[in-house]
């Protein structure tokens, strides 16, 4: 089963994005910094496809569930330290765990986050006949 069964357990307003969203594994700690507001910048290593406009969450060990969704305001790529210089006050983490995390890379993503929200009733892949994503699903 693919994980386009999932939008049949989503709420409504986030269908208008079927097609143009992926399935995005985040840490429970950055979750919360998220869905509070505190972190509007996600860090990833490799850029989303440019059609994406929502991630959906799924929040890993020891939740393991999908949580809630984001709408994508904007998808910087770049040099570390521009990606750092743009996103450091609210990207939810310090510049070691940020050197830690792009240790290797050259260049990083930086996906700005609007409109969080969080489900009411979050949604164990499991139940529905689904396997934990590793990394990023487009749906």
């Amino acid at each position: 089963m693919t994980w386009q069964k999932l939008w049949s357990y989503l709420p409504e307003q986030v269908s208008c994005f079927y097609g143009a969203s992926c399935i995005l594994p985040i840490y429970p700690c950055y979750c919360d910094k998220i869905f509070s507001g505190v972190k509007i910048y996600e860090f990833r290593k490799k850029p989303l496809r440019v059609k994406t406009q929502c991630c959906i969450v799924y929040e890993t060990t020891p939740t393991s569930k999908v949580v809630g969704y984001f709408k994508i305001d904007e998808i910087y790529v770049g040099p570390l330290d521009s990606v750092w210089s743009l996103a450091s006050d609210h990207g939810g983490l310090t510049w070691k765990d940020f050197e830690r995390y792009y240790c290797g890379c050259d260049v990083g993503v930086a996906i700005r986050i609007s409109s969080p929200c969080r489900l009411d009733a979050p949604i164990n892949p499991l139940t529905i006949g689904l396997t934990a994503p590793q990394s990023y699903i487009y749906i």
